[in-house]
């Protein structure tokens, strides 16, 4: 992924059934520059990606299309290199139990990113002592 967005894509017999976009963290970045660290700002674009979305067709939920989708936009971004955050609204129930099915956790708004790279997750940026 390197500074680049990455689409990925679920096919079914040569049919596109499903697609996942990952891109640079740009909103994110701007935020913590905003705080005054440049040099994380710096690094969250170089080292974060974010899934901005997941979709599969309609008569292919439930198969495990989208979760594929994402575990692969896992793996894409560990290649690289990355760290992957998904940001979900709170009060979207179904998007809330797909992803933390899948390990991710639910944050509040102005909270540290959670940040998920394969099975592993961390906080980002570490909170100050």
């Amino acid at each position: 992924m390197g500074n680049s967005s990455a689409i990925l894509e679920a096919c079914l017999d040569g049919d596109r059934i499903g697609a996942a976009y990952a891109g640079p963290c740009w909103g994110e970045a701007q935020a913590v520059l905003d705080n005054g660290y440049d040099h994380l700002a710096k690094l969250i674009l170089r080292n974060v990606r974010s899934l901005r979305g997941v979709g599969v067709e309609l008569q292919h939920r439930g198969h495990s299309v989208g979760s594929g989708l994402v575990r692969a936009t896992e793996r894409t971004a560990v290649d690289a290199g990355s760290c992957l955050i998904i940001g979900v609204a709170h009060g979207a129930p179904p998007l809330e139990h797909f992803y933390t099915r899948l390990g991710y956790v639910l944050g509040e708004p102005a909270k540290p990113l959670v940040l998920r790279a394969g099975h592993e997750s961390g906080v980002f940026p570490p909170e100050r002592t």
